[in-house]
């Protein structure tokens, strides 16, 4: 709630709707939206953010599976991790004395619901951090720059919450028999206890302490020389220099919020503004009240009003002298599109402003879980994503592209807008992942970036010109020269390939390695965060030569005739010499040369991605082969996603767009609750004619295609059927991945599909023939492994050690499979060869001792043989030293080809 008087409202002029990326990192997501949402709290001071969080393993919402919580503390403005410190005694074990897990509603909600407080067990300055290690634990005092522990606060175990005035600590402890042994519902209509004491912040004297009794979490608030809390029915005073009591108010009808909290107080010098949750209604509604600071007089009464937010208290701030709330006009219709505010006169209640935006919030479904915040100017409300209700202007914008996490949502502070990695599903494609750190444009208004003509985009290097061997490599069937093979991304390769290959040869790198690619003799690799491309002998490993690019390269390169075709995370694409490395070209494909922070290096704001697609233009006769990619990370941030169409002889442009937005007017542009025009970024793919981003897609000439969203329901949103074009070879089918081709993460909600129809928003994949969590497909079948085969509450679930993996064929257009069965393998890589099916992935077993050991790499993993037209497993092949790297098994010339975690490139073969 920011600081101590609860008003949640960040002193900061430059946050504004979010238009450009200041750094990114990582996790991808939150753990799963059918346990404890990973993120407790967070704050920041000094120029650092700390924050507590869940670092257990993705999208499973099972007992035997413990919980990582950690402190961490990043660098606010580029988002280097600066310290870590585990926290062992926290978790749902601690704040929840029983758990159902027989009961899976009860176990989901219960999982779900933090104790409310838990974010105001953190309280920073710039050089010191108060927080409580434990769930039970006392006040700990660390070095704020280094974590190192300074001191630890005597009899302030069960401390609650936390507020810093001056050099004083006001503490809220809770009472020792807290916790209720019933089920999570029981837990939400019981009243908390517990009492007020001050310590001296500079070394952990206690100044006084008051009697126990029942207190409402998050109405703690300090103002000037008053303490204030609430227990439900009545607004408590205190003076704050002696614990003394100085006056209650008359008492009201006071009701139970969610997760036992009572409702929103906010202090101010001359008045205490009271959101109550009454006794009946919804623990998000509230009945404000306000009293006066000094005697606690009812000075006025507002209206009842909701949330809006669905499991905290409702909102309450004080922007510009004026008292702000929620929705107060009951009931509220999630179809409503209507954003309005009314601000208060403080002391007299009467309505002072009104804003209002017609089409602001998106249709349907829910508010978000997690409170509003707000600043200076800007309420940031929680419909969709986050919709910044403009209180001083007219610069309104709803941001349905961004998701922060439950219950906590997202931090407005040092000019930037911090969105934690979020766990849900709605508007795949679009939707941002990642732990994000966004900022203002200067004037607040979007405009696309063109490409500056002061700085020359092509660089000739000593190879230009060379061009020996115009012709595709993928000519060569026993070729494998791009990623998953050819444009389609199918992972499959017509030529047969032995079961009893030994291991030919190994070569060990310092760092992550992408998958190989295979041409022409030679085996290409990237090393992701050394920025090198590495050329080894495939037959036997030997090194030929590299290439060390600007910045990192997050998949691999693409081998089309004698050149090597790759992009960089510096925003560039390279042109190489596939014989000796050296360069022919790189251009320069991001508009400007603008750097931010990303997973620790520095990038382009418009990274492209590694592995570039080579394919015929067919919009002309006879067709040319050009080099497809994109630059950018979103059509909503930095200007939106350049997609350009290169000679990839002489690095021409031949073909460029800009995708941008679209950004709505919300005065007049309705949104969906499932959908969202627009993408992020990721690897192109094609259907052998024309070229797909997520949802968008474009003629081999960059024309862009739209398909309308069809049978849109309220919770559902819809989806989009791709037409064919025969015209010129297109029949619309190809690969899909909801959250990307690099998404490695296995996480719920994460799909690939084959066909020509886009998901949407579909958690379960309705109307999809088939899908799985990794896809290979050859003319006639699509091979597969399905990880989330049950249902946990609203989300597909995995529980391992139990059944296995479900590895699947099924023939196109078909709606059974040709087989299916399930195996004791984690599969993290898939090649088809021929009449064979190669998976790879550590075994699914969950040692008592080491429950995450196979999950974290500890057992190591296999690689197995199976029939493709039977799925009989037909050989062990090989046991692995360590998991293969995600989709980095290939099969070229005979051979299986492997990277693995550890950095390894591995041949097997005769």
């Amino acid at each position: 709630l920011r600081g101590p008087d609860n008003n949640a409202v960040a002193q900061d002029s430059a946050v504004g709707p979010p238009e450009r990326m200041q750094w990114v990192n990582g996790p991808a997501y939150a753990r799963s939206h059918e346990i404890n949402s990973s993120m407790a709290g967070m704050v920041s001071a000094g120029g650092r953010l700390f924050y507590i969080w869940d670092e257990g393993p993705l999208g499973l919402a099972d007992p035997r599976f413990p919980a990582k919580w950690a402190l961490i503390a990043r660098d606010g403005f580029n988002g280097k991790t600066l310290w870590k410190q585990p926290l062992p005694d926290w978790g749902w074990q601690q704040w929840h004395a029983a758990s159902r897990w027989d009961d899976p509603r009860e176990r989901a909600q219960m999982l779900r619901h933090l104790p409310a407080t838990l974010p105001r067990r953190l309280v920073a300055t710039a050089d010191r951090l108060y927080v409580t290690l434990g769930y039970d634990a006392p006040v700990s005092v660390l070095d704020a720059a280094t974590g190192q522990l300074l001191q630890t606060f005597a009899d302030t175990e069960l401390a609650d919450e936390l507020l810093l005035v001056d050099d004083m600590l006001v503490v809220r402890v809770r009472t020792p028999d807290h916790r209720p042994d019933r089920n999570v519902w029981s837990n939400m209509a019981i009243r908390q206890s517990g009492r007020v004491m001050a310590v001296d912040a500079r070394n952990g004297r206690m100044l006084w302490q008051g009697e126990p009794e029942t207190m409402a979490p998050l109405t703690l608030a300090v103002r000037g020389p008053r303490v204030f809390y609430s227990n439900y029915d009545r607004v408590v005073c205190l003076d704050r220099s002696s614990g003394n009591e100085l006056w209650r108010s008359e008492p009201a009808d006071g009701g139970n919020g969610h997760r036992g909290t009572g409702g929103t107080l906010v202090a101010r010098d001359d008045v205490v503004l009271y959101a109550q949750v009454p006794s009946s209604g919804g623990g998000h509604f509230g009945q404000l009240r306000a009293f006066s600071a000094e005697t606690g007089r009812l000075l006025w009464t507002g209206p009842r009003y909701a949330g809006p937010g669905i499991t905290n208290p409702p909102d309450l701030f004080v922007i510009d002298d004026l008292v702000w709330l929620g929705e107060t006009r009951l009931p509220v219709d999630n179809m409503e599109t209507e954003m309005w505010r009314a601000g208060y006169d403080p002391l007299t209640g009467q309505v002072v402003r009104e804003v209002s935006v017609p089409k602001l919030k998106s249709p349907g479904h829910h508010y978000r879980c997690y409170r509003s915040k707000a600043t200076e100017r800007y309420l940031l409300l929680p419909k969709r994503g986050i919709e910044f209700l403009d209180l001083l202007g007219d610069d309104h914008m709803r941001h349905d592209w961004l998701r922060a996490p439950c219950i906590y949502g997202a931090l407005p502070c040092n000019g930037m807008l911090y969105v934690a990695p979020h766990q849900c599903v709605c508007y795949q494609g679009v939707l941002l992942s990642n732990f994000n750190a966004l900022i203002a444009a200067p004037d607040s208004k979007t405009a696309a970036v063109e490409p500056s003509d002061d700085v020359p985009r092509l660089r000739k290097g000593p190879a230009y010109g060379t061009w020996e061997n115009p012709s595709s490599i993928i000519e060569d069937p026993d070729a494998w020269p791009m990623y998953r093979r050819d444009p389609q991304r199918s992972g499959s390769i017509g030529t047969t390939v032995a079961d009893d290959l030994p291991q030919r040869w190994e070569v060990a790198f310092d760092g992550p390695v992408t998958p190989p690619v295979v041409a022409e003799g030679r085996l290409l690799v990237a090393e992701k965060d050394a920025h090198t491309v590495h050329a080894l002998d495939a037959d036997t490993g030997q090194s030929l030569w590299t290439y060390t690019a600007d910045a990192r390269i997050d998949s691999p390169p693409t081998i089309h005739g004698d050149r090597v075709l790759f992009g960089s995370a510096d925003g560039c694409v390279y042109c190489l010499r596939v014989e000796d490395g050296a360069e022919a070209w790189r251009f320069q494909a991001a508009p400007e040369e603008r750097q931010i922070a990303a997973f620790g290096q520095f990038e382009s704001a418009w990274p492209v991605h590694g592995s570039v697609v080579v394919q015929d233009d067919v919009t002309v006769d006879p067709p040319r082969t050009l080099v497809y990619f994109t630059a950018g990370r979103s059509t909503f941030l930095d200007g939106g996603i350049h997609v350009y169409g290169l000679d990839p002889q002489t690095g021409q442009v031949i073909h460029q767009t800009v995708l941008s937005g679209p950004h709505p007017d919300p005065t007049k542009d309705t949104g969906g609750a499932g959908y969202i025009d627009g993408a992020k970024s990721d690897l192109l793919v094609s259907d052998g004619s024309d070229l797909f981003l997520h949802q968008e897609r474009f003629r081999s000439d960059l024309e862009r295609f739209p398909a309308p969203m069809q049978q849109l329901e309220r919770e559902r949103g819809g989806f989009r059927i791709y037409p064919a074009f025969a015209d010129r070879g297109s029949h619309a089918k190809r690969l899909i991945a909801t959250r990307g081709f690099l998404d490695d993460s296995y996480n719920e909600g994460t799909y690939w599909t084959y066909g020509d129809r886009w998901p949407g928003w579909d958690r379960h994949m309705r109307g999809v023939p088939a899908y799985g969590q990794i896809l290979s497909f050859d003319e006639q079948t699509l091979y597969g492994v399905h990880v989330f085969t049950e249902t946990v509450r609203v989300r597909r679930g995995f529980f391992p050690g139990t059944k296995g993996y479900r590895l699947f064929a099924r023939e196109h257009d078909a709606k059974k499979d040709s087989w299916s069965v399930f195996i004791p393998v984690r599969v993290r890589a898939m090649v088809a060869a021929g009449d064979k099916l190669f998976v790879a992935g550590p075994p699914d077993v969950v040692p008592d001792d080491d429950p995450l050991a196979a999950f974290e790499g500890r057992m190591g993993a296999m690689l197995w043989a199976f029939a493709a037209d039977s799925g009989q497993k037909l050989a062990e092949v090989a046991k692995l030293d360590s998991p293969p790297a995600y989709d980095g098994l290939i099969a070229a010339a005979g051979r299986l080809y492997l990277t693995d975690e550890s950095g390894r490139v591995i041949c097997y073969g005769h």
